[in-house]
């Protein structure tokens, strides 16, 4: 079997086994109007309802088949061949171990629905560099906070992808990653008026993380950081689902070429935001919003804090005291 292409010599109406071997029955098939898709067969109906997800350019449904049922995946747009073979692949791995049929299109079906983000929109341009920059440096902070509370903790924290206006949210304290580039003036870009506001009954932090980047061997790809931390969340199946629907996202596509660039982290430095540190917050001036503006690092010398949790565990014991 070619894996660029699985349904290759595959003609409508014929089904083509993804793994004989295999406990579950997957199979590679072009649909009726000529659409491919990927079919698990089974042959008792299912005891519970399963919700199909929905997206543009993929149809997922359960069918009768002969005296059976039949999950099946489809894709309606064939421009996005590419990244739809990239997901069956990982449905069909997702629900290979299995005990029963059952189980099997549970697993297949919460797969198809991680893509939801990277795929509601019908389809992912890849990220710019100064968005895998951004990534670098999020994902660092997620790593080092996983290691002081539990992975858990830290990809429920993980907000800024889903949309939060603060890219961290913990019971206490919230957490503002930014990244520019090591050899750059120290200097990082505010784009929006509500990352550096105040939150009610929480401190606020800043975290500027130095990463540098080349065509050169040193560091990693993309790809390689996401497959290293991948690692960190395989820990049980709730904290794995969160970990995956999040870094999905972000626009982390794992089809796109990130290949030809290396990232390095070069270092960190924590900043408190206190009353004084320099920004800019609601309310504005009427009929201005959508703010964005440069920090001057220079000018918040005096805001930076060892390590952000040690920092935020002293705040707690002084307040509570």
């Amino acid at each position: 079997m070619n894996n660029s292409d699985p349904w290759m010599g595959i003609k409508p109406g014929v089904m083509r086994r993804v793994d004989p071997g295999a406990l579950h029955e997957f199979f590679w098939i072009i649909l009726e109007d000529g659409s491919l898709g990927l079919l698990l067969s089974f042959s008792e109906q299912l005891d519970s309802r399963v919700r199909m997800p929905k997206f543009k350019n993929i149809n997922v449904q359960i069918r009768t088949m002969g005296d059976g049922f039949a999950l099946v995946i489809g894709l309606k747009d064939k421009s996005y061949k590419k990244i739809f073979t990239t997901l069956c692949f990982d449905v069909v791995n997702a629900a290979k171990q299995s005990g029963t049929s059952e189980e099997a299109v549970s697993k297949a079906v919460k797969c198809t629905g991680k893509w939801h983000y990277f795929l509601k929109n019908g389809g992912v341009r890849g990220l710019t560099q100064e968005e895998q920059r951004g990534l670098v440096g999020e994902l660092d902070f997620l790593v080092y906070i996983s290691n002081l509370m539990s992975p858990r903790k830290a990809i429920e924290a993980w907000q800024g992808p889903m949309g939060s206006a603060k890219d961290f949210e913990f019971p206490g304290f919230c957490v503002e990653v930014k990244t520019r580039r090591a050899a750059s003036q120290p200097v990082v870009s505010i784009s929006s008026e509500y990352q550096l506001e105040p939150v009610a009954g929480s401190h606020l932090y800043l975290r500027v993380s130095s990463v540098a980047s080349g065509a050169g061997p040193d560091g990693m790809t993309l790809h390689e950081l996401v497959e290293q931390i991948d690692k960190i969340f395989q820990t049980d199946e709730i904290t794995y689902d969160l970990w995956q629907n999040t870094i999905i996202a972000t626009g982390y596509d794992p089809t796109n070429d990130y290949e030809d660039r290396h990232w390095e982290l070069v270092g960190n430095t924590d900043y408190f935001i206190g009353i004084d540190f320099p920004r800019l917050v609601p309310p504005l001036p009427k009929g201005i919003n959508r703010l964005r503006y440069n920090l001057s690092l220079e000018e918040c010398s005096e805001y930076i804090v060892p390590r952000i949790y040690d920092h935020f565990l002293e705040k707690e014991i002084l307040e509570n005291e």
